[in-house]
């Protein structure tokens, strides 16, 4: 899905007039039978983690496009980042195809894998146990000493 806000520009790139976010949703489903499998990433980052004679082989999702939603579900939008892949499981996984880290880098930064993964679970954590859980917490009131790496953007 490609959403674009032309109220306000870019915070990631002031020279774009509007806001864009591509983002996907997953949800249980009701029915795949009539519904393709999901590709794992759209195709130009797929040609960019395995180009040809990469011998890298991308995982097999277990979704599926366009099939009826299993009746009524909270929808959970996160983005791993901007013109880099930090804060995504590819920090672990793709170091494991012995691909140099100078190469990664460009990609997926300079956070560790690990470090990567903490940070993600402390976020997701806070957020179910605000909006789904109902419970207070500070995680997601601002910038937090405990995880530098996050900014909050207006």
């Amino acid at each position: 899905m490609h959403l674009v806000d032309r109220s306000r520009p870019d915070p990631w790139v002031p020279a774009q007039s509007a806001r864009e976010l591509m983002i996907q949703l997953w949800y249980p489903a009701r029915d795949v039978r009539r519904s393709p499998r999901a590709p794992w990433v759209g195709p130009a980052l797929a040609a960019l983690l395995n180009p040809p004679g990469s011998g890298f082989e991308l995982p097999v999702t277990h979704a599926h496009t366009g099939a009826p939603a299993a009746g009524r579900r909270p929808v959970v939008l996160y983005s791993p980042g901007f013109g880099h892949l930090s804060f995504t499981d590819y920090q672990v996984l793709l170091p494991q195809t012995g691909a140099a880290p100078a190469d990664l880098e460009p990609a997926l930064g300079t956070i560790d894998g690990g470090r990567s993964v903490r940070v993600q679970r402390a976020y997701l954590l806070a957020f179910a146990d605000r909006y789904l859980g109902g419970r207070g917490g500070t995680l997601l009131s601002g910038p937090s000493a405990g995880y530098p790496e996050m900014r909050f953007l207006p």
